[in-house]
């Protein structure tokens, strides 16, 4: 059976899918199955062994000019998209678990894994007694409540001291910071999967729920995250400290424009101080 799984979800969907593709693969070996995703997440994918061919395409891509190989050549076709709506309709499911849904098929958490050509070197952080790999995005108004204010990222810095703090991302999308001799920015200076190989060198990894956040599960590395309107027994993992204060208006998460969400700002309802002794339990 010749399948093409057309991804719409971000970069942290796509590590979580991960674990059905190759499922997928299993049950046919002998199978074909291709997928067409965002540039970002086709890196992520780059030589993966389950699946056959990769099409790279551009976030406003249109079905109608695709690659002509992807016209009417196969017999099944797995349309992916990011999901926010299904938390208010269903209970007892994680993220992971409802992405099943997709698929029709069975996968475990610990399927979850991401096999990477290039890598950074294993040595690279030697020099550092301790490193905090951070993601520290802008707020976006389709995204609010996934960052928090760069003021309490600043005050984290000047907390830890001893801690060198390593940023990822890119300029357009992520905050940016003075110079301090405890941080260190990789922002658009490394590859996607040289970000990711970087997360089992580090000590640790912080942010909120955004890619990083599921890539902690697939290098079972343990992380700090924060949470604002969406809910960690949802979109978390347990192996990781995830600091939630619920409000009385959480779960909220539509994503258009016309929202205005209370986390517009940040996510604000959590202290320096509980930061401060979930990143003392890590270290």
């Amino acid at each position: 059976m010749k399948i093409l799984i057309e991804h719409n979800g971000g970069l942290g969907d796509a590590i979580l899918d991960t674990a059905y593709l190759k499922k997928l693969k299993e049950v046919d070996p002998t199978g074909q199955i291709d997928l067409l995703t965002y540039y970002d997440n086709a890196e992520l994918f780059h030589d993966a062994s389950y699946l056959d061919t990769v099409y790279p395409a551009p976030k406003d891509y249109n079905v109608n000019f695709v690659h002509e190989d992807l016209t009417n050549k196969y017999d099944r076709h797995v349309y992916v998209l990011g999901m926010l709506s299904w938390a208010f309709f269903t209970k007892n499911k994680t993220l992971f678990e409802q992405r099943q849904e997709f698929y029709h098929i069975t996968a475990s958490s610990e399927d979850i894994s991401i096999e990477l050509e290039d890598q950074l070197p294993v040595d690279i952080f030697n020099d550092f007694s301790i490193t905090a790999l951070f993601s520290a995005p802008n707020g976006q108004d389709i995204k609010s409540g996934k960052h928090i204010s760069k003021k309490l990222w600043e005050t984290i810095f000047d907390t830890f001291p001893e801690i060198t703090f390593v940023q990822i991302g890119t300029e357009r999308y992520d905050l940016s910071f003075s110079n301090r001799d405890n941080l260190l920015d990789l922002k658009d200076k490394i590859t996607i999967q040289q970000t990711l190989s970087a997360i089992p060198l580090s000590t640790f990894v912080i942010g909120c729920d955004n890619f990083l956040n599921h890539a902690s599960k697939a290098f079972n590395k343990k992380g700090i995250f924060l949470f604002g309107p969406n809910d960690p027994k949802q979109y978390g993992w347990k192996q990781n400290i995830n600091l939630y204060n619920k409000k009385h208006c959480s779960p909220c998460l539509i994503a258009h424009k016309e929202h205005k969400c209370c986390f517009k700002e940040g996510i604000d309802n959590i202290s320096i101080e509980q930061i401060d002794i979930a990143i003392k339990e890590l270290i």
